[in-house]
């Protein structure tokens, strides 16, 4: 279902119930256990999987849009420093890369850089600024150069999650507005890291 971009209303409902119920026989052991970077693999939330201008422009869920295509939506977590970084990942369209083979691999990263303060199983969320990262760009590496990020001193809230089942490998949240998260850790030697 494409992490929830092509699913109908009645496959939402169905994940949705198969959830609830993992979430009732076995719930979060260690909730907060949040450190270290996910990857997408679920949501029926909106603003991630709905329609929007953007959406059309860019393209979501291995859509291609006339500028770019998402290929891997996650977050990157330091719970040290208290931060959840939300990370949209972009290549450039079939179009593109079929006229000039040499963009094939090229990459940039959008995201949204949050703090977080934890109760419980519940995570609050404050947006601190907001970074866009290229990877590659004609196949070349552009890891060594810094992220743009525009960051201000007002931090405005972002709203909230609860973590509902984390067995350190996969994760199940429910934001406050009622909608699902579902994101598995990235298996060693994968990260979103800009370094």
């Amino acid at each position: 279902l494409d992490r929830g971009f092509k699913a109908t209303s009645s496959q939402r409902a169905h994940i949705a119930s198969i959830l609830g119920t993992l979430t009732q026989q076995q719930p979060a052991k260690d909730a907060l256990a949040l450190n270290g970077d996910w990857e997408l693999v679920w949501s029926d939330a909106p603003d991630i999987v709905g329609s929007s201008f953007g959406e059309a422009l860019v393209g979501v869920g291995g859509l291609s849009g006339p500028l770019a295509a998402a290929v891997r939506i996650g977050q990157s977590i330091d719970a040290q420093v208290g931060t959840i970084t939300n990370i949209i990942e972009y290549q450039p369209p079939e179009w593109l890369t079929a006229a000039v083979p040499g963009l094939a691999k090229d990459r940039l990263q959008q995201r949204v850089i949050l703090s977080y303060e934890t109760s419980g199983r519940r995570c609050d969320l404050t947006v601190r600024g907001a970074a866009i990262a290229p990877r590659t760009a004609l196949g070349i590496s552009l890891l060594a150069l810094p992220p743009l990020e525009l960051k201000g001193p007002l931090s405005l809230p972002f709203g909230s999650f609860e973590v509902l089942y984390n067995d350190g490998d996969l994760r199940v949240v429910r934001t406050q507005q009622g909608y699902y998260g579902v994101n598995r850790r990235l298996p060693e030697g994968e990260s979103w890291s800009l370094q």
